[in-house]
């Protein structure tokens, strides 16, 4: 059995679906992906999610190297999207099928150019190195 099936179908047990905006009786976060929104409705359930949440993105080291948390939220979210809302438990190849769609995505590198004021380079010759990061002088 795949280790992430019983936590997606925790997360899709917490949530909730309906209109919860403008309640003013109860916490709650929600996804709005391009259709109905997902809700987490108290902050107990909300908490519960945000653990399971991680627990979910923690279990596989090379996603978790490859994707942001919130990336991988967006992504998790959306391709439950019929169980969160037909309210039905996820099956062990729908969780594989996600796995494997996260897997075969091309890793995507940037680069971002922008200028970034109060550091001053004691050698401009060389870039700065700050962990991932490298800082070039152009001036």
């Amino acid at each position: 059995m795949n280790l992430l099936l019983p936590i997606v179908n925790e997360i899709i047990e917490l949530a909730e679906t309906g209109n919860f905006l403008g309640r003013t009786d109860v916490s709650f976060s929600f996804f709005y992906g391009g259709g109905n929104p997902i809700y987490f409705v108290n902050e107990k359930n909300i908490i519960k999610y945000r653990e399971a949440l991680s627990r979910a993105f923690d279990s596989d080291e090379e996603i978790k190297r490859t994707y942001t948390l919130k990336k991988y939220e967006s992504l998790l979210l959306e391709h439950f999207r019929e169980c969160f809302l037909k309210k039905c438990l996820a099956k062990n190849e729908d969780v594989s099928s996600f796995v494997k769609n996260l897997k075969a995505e091309r890793i995507k590198t940037f680069s971002v150019f922008r200028d970034i004021h109060g550091i001053v380079l004691n050698s401009p010759t060389s870039p700065l190195l700050l962990g991932g990061y490298t800082i070039y002088d152009h001036w």
